[in-house]
């Protein structure tokens, strides 16, 4: 199917396609499937009607070593797609990808729309029978997407050992009292917990031992 008259679009939308199917073959068998036209259909819409809008974004995509396309759950919407950039760099032991320090993220979701309540029937003009609906000021969901371009500020993980952090905890929870009572709380919930197991566990043996 030709999705964009921009072979860039084109190539892209196919990829995006790709990445949902394999998404859908991840999910468990009886796990709620993408449906995938719906999700592309509004992003084709806003290639053709917005391309200036997508115009760096279809030079980073042309420029690029390479991308890579990966759907991940999102909530409060349907999923989100993380268009990830790779470059080539040449050194010593030859070419390697690296990624850049931005990504896109394309949110997909639904506008609800209040039309009315369908009413439709056959013979009402453009009524189509597998829908049941002829698809005109009816209530339906309508397909929305969002695209981002978001830049990496920092990557980093924690400088010390766990005492150290320990250390940072203890100021955090030194300073906001209603979590230190929080945690406080949940500590003593725990070791209630662990009580009583270890008290059940303890009633079972003793138990075992005595209709030897």
């Amino acid at each position: 199917m030709n999705y964009s008259n921009n072979t860039v679009f084109q190539y892209f939308i196919e990829q995006l396609i790709e990445a949902l199917k394999y998404e859908n073959e991840c999910r468990e068998p009886n796990g709620g499937k993408l449906d995938i036209p719906f999700l592309i259909s509004c992003l084709c819409q806003d290639l053709e009607n917005n391309h200036r809008q997508y115009d760096e974004f279809s030079s980073d995509l042309r420029n690029c070593n390479n991308y890579n396309i990966t759907i991940e759950n999102y909530d409060y919407y349907i999923c989100k797609a993380n268009v990830i950039i790779y470059n080539a760099i040449k050194d010593s032991d030859g070419c390697r990808y690296i990624e850049a320090n931005f990504r896109y993220e394309i949110t997909f979701g639904y506008d609800e729309r209040y039309l009315g309540y369908c009413e439709c029937k056959p013979g009402d003009p453009d009524y189509r029978e597998d829908k049941g609906c002829c698809g005109h000021g009816c209530d339906w969901e309508a397909p929305t997407i969002e695209v981002r371009k978001s830049f990496l500020v920092s990557n980093r993980t924690w400088r010390g050992d766990e005492h150290n952090y320990w250390d940072f905890e203890d100021k955090f929870y030194a300073d906001d009292k209603e979590e230190n009572e929080k945690k406080l709380l949940a500590e003593r919930e725990c070791k209630i917990r662990n009580l009583k197991e270890t008290i059940e566990n303890a009633q079972k043996e003793l138990k075992k031992l005595e209709n030897l």
